[in-house]
């Protein structure tokens, strides 16, 4: 008879950096359960970009989805359970064109 041995769950990995508030904010609008669409709305950003968002966030938390990353945010303090206000502004995104973001950078030259 061949045993076979279970696998225990893999743990959530600890966040590798800091989350940006615009980052924590959507994680809230999750949190209450709006939609990517309802989000998209309320920022005034494309779905896309939202969609672009929660993947940075994913890739952040170590997390396979929307809830899990809400999960692992309250596990690892982004969240507090006590603090949904619905009505809350959404941070302002940097809005600056590259050329903007990167003036005064060294230039790369051709050869």
């Amino acid at each position: 008879m061949t045993t076979t041995t279970q696998k225990p769950h893999p743990t959530a990995a600890p966040p590798q950096g800091p989350l940006s508030p615009l980052h924590t904010w959507l994680l809230r609008a999750a949190a209450r359960g709006e939609t990517i669409d309802a989000i998209a709305r309320r920022t005034g950003l494309s779905h896309r970009s939202i969609t672009r968002h929660f993947s940075r966030i994913y890739r952040t938390l170590g997390a396979r989805n929307r809830a899990h990353a809400v999960a692992l945010a309250y596990r690892h303090g982004h969240l507090d359970p006590a603090d949904h206000e619905p009505n809350t502004p959404p941070p302002r995104p940097d809005r600056t064109s590259r050329a903007t973001r990167t003036r005064g950078l060294p230039t790369r030259t051709t050869r």
